[in-house]
């Protein structure tokens, strides 16, 4: 999982909208933390430990199969995984 989007797992999490034009990283950091009293780097660790939990999807365009986050009907990080 990538900085990016560890950061917009986070921010749909605390309710910060990532595609707003005012978005600011530090506000997501510092309700993550508020929230679970963890920072981003943990915080992303922890998303990519439960990543594994997540249901696997067939996609639809490639056919492959993965697990990850979704908002909106989009992935925002997945990982491919073995039929």
């Amino acid at each position: 999982m990538h900085y990016f989007e560890a950061t917009e797992l986070a921010a749909r999490i605390v309710g910060v909208d990532p595609e707003a034009p005012e978005f600011d990283e530090d506000e997501v950091e510092e309700k993550i933390y508020d929230k679970f009293e963890v920072s981003m780097e943990s915080f992303q660790k922890i998303a990519e430990a439960l990543l594994k939990f997540t249901p696997p999807v067939q996609t639809a365009i490639t056919e492959t199969w993965v697990q990850g986050y979704i908002h909106d009907q989009c992935f925002i990080t997945k990982q491919a995984v073995a039929p």
